[in-house]
């Protein structure tokens, strides 16, 4: 299963539902959810989509606690299909200050495959299915492409 060919950037709401990053992260958001009444695949992910635009945040200077668990849902999602993909145990790392930014390090063994600086978390989210789709499949090929360059550092 290991590759670091990139994966195509899904251009329709079927591809973007189907693709192997939307999978995982939907296997995530359930078991989080533990939602029990059927919903879809979209109504699943309707939480990680602004077709607006990015959302505005609150007044406040606090994380909202369910933008919080979008983006922890979301790394773990990209964590899960690194380790996927590459069969090098993969997890994510997620340091928020009081207010609204912080930082998330994604690694593959002892490397670190992913390091995001956080804005606006109470704005994190995604203008389509397929910009979520291709945002995560983004930072899973970028994570391969770290692993295909330093093996050693992420099997030791």
């Amino acid at each position: 299963m290991t590759g670091t060919a990139a994966t195509a950037a899904p251009q329709s709401l079927e591809d973007a539902l189907q693709s192997p990053f939307v999978r995982t992260l939907l296997t995530v958001v359930r078991a989080h959810k533990s939602s029990r009444d059927g919903a879809g695949d979209l109504q699943q992910l309707e939480s990680y989509l602004f077709p607006g635009g990015k959302r505005v945040a609150g007044a406040s200077c606090a994380a909202d606690p369910a933008a919080t668990a979008r983006l922890e849902w979301f790394y773990s999602a990209v964590a899960r299909e690194v380790e996927r993909r590459s069969g090098i145990p993969g997890s994510f790392i997620m340091m928020m200050s009081r207010e609204i930014f912080g930082r998330v390090q994604v690694t593959a063994g002892r490397l670190v495959v992913a390091n995001v600086y956080l804005r606006d978390v109470n704005a994190f989210g995604f203008v389509s299915p397929a910009a979520l789709a291709a945002e995560g499949e983004r930072l899973v090929d970028e994570a391969l492409g770290w692993i295909a360059g330093f093996p050693e550092v992420a099997r030791s």
